[in-house]
């Protein structure tokens, strides 16, 4: 059976493929007055993402556990 693709679906994946190549747009700086929060946000921001990768590593943990179990039940 031949693979059809409609021209629209292409052009939305040359779209997504071309934004991910493109480097990302500069953010806007901070008001003045908030400066003094960017070390803070800093902060937050990597204990943000130390977390995730802390809960999926947990969730990992707890497949791999499952398959331990299931596997001496055998």
């Amino acid at each position: 059976m031949p693979l059809v693709v409609k021209f629209g679906e292409i052009s939305e994946r040359f779209q997504i493929i071309c934004a991910r190549l493109l480097p990302k747009p500069p953010q806007p700086l901070p008001h003045p007055s908030l400066l003094h929060l960017q070390p803070l946000l800093l902060i937050l921001r990597c204990s943000l993402n130390l977390s995730r990768k802390q809960s999926k590593g947990n969730k990992l943990l707890q497949k791999q556990h499952k398959w331990m179990s299931n596997a001496s039940n055998l």
